[in-house]
């Protein structure tokens, strides 16, 4: 019978141990995103960064849904001076949606395949900093019997910095919103040789998403 009170007290202490850290999570004691200025700051992305020059195109609303996206741009980036091609896609919203859907699933139903183990690249940020992304290879078959590939990068912003965790539910659990990347090479023959721009292309554009981020953490730089 005595241990009916420390049981009963240990039992309520778990319960408010799990309140405060769902609270913690959800955000329930801070001031929330703004979920549309976060789409609206995305929209800001320039379509000329250093050489390559932007064109946009429209997403299916129906996929934009199923991401659970506030905000989303897709498009080609073309550089003027070499005519290098590459596909991009950007989301930002809350960070349970936009921490699922990777790649290798997203792609699978375009037919391609993960070849290899995907690898962690790290480049220098214009800014000092360390951008780190997720790089993967993804083959398909051509109907003329010929496999082609394609490279992926992909990574996350929480407004902290660029990483790409193996775990990105659990990693940005307490995150207050998302921003996410991927950015694709054109398709080429397996084997073929090939100059990757994305590692010269990826920090001009995460200093851009940067900005348009820093526009969305402004009002809350008196908190």
């Amino acid at each position: 019978m005595r241990r009916t009170p420390l049981v009963l007290g240990a039992a309520l202490l778990l319960v408010a141990a799990n309140g405060v850290v769902h609270g913690i999570i959800t955000h329930r004691w801070t001031r929330p995103v703004d979920m549309s200025a976060l789409a609206r700051a995305l929209e800001r992305l320039p379509q000329q960064i250093g050489p390559w020059k932007g064109e946009w195109s429209e997403i299916d609303p129906l996929l934009r849904r199923a991401a659970e996206a506030a905000g989303a741009l897709q498009g080609t980036y073309v550089n003027q001076e070499t005519g290098q091609v590459l596909t991009t896609l950007v989301l930002c919203g809350r960070p349970g949606p936009m921490s699922v859907h990777m790649p290798e699933h997203c792609y699978a139903g375009l037919g391609y395949q993960q070849q290899g183990n995907a690898t962690r690249v790290t480049l220098d940020g214009l800014n000092g900093e360390t951008i780190e992304f997720r790089k993967l290879t993804m083959v398909r078959q051509t109907h003329e019997g010929v496999p082609e590939q394609i490279l992926v990068y992909h990574g996350w912003n929480d407004g902290q910095s660029w990483s790409a965790p193996a775990l990105p539910r659990l990693v940005f659990a307490n995150a207050r919103f998302l921003f996410k990347v991927y950015v694709t090479t054109p398709p080429v023959p397996v084997g073929a040789d090939f100059d990757d721009p994305v590692p010269e292309f990826l920090p001009r554009l995460c200093q851009e998403i940067e900005r348009c981020i820093a526009q969305i953490k402004a009002p809350d730089s008196s908190q």
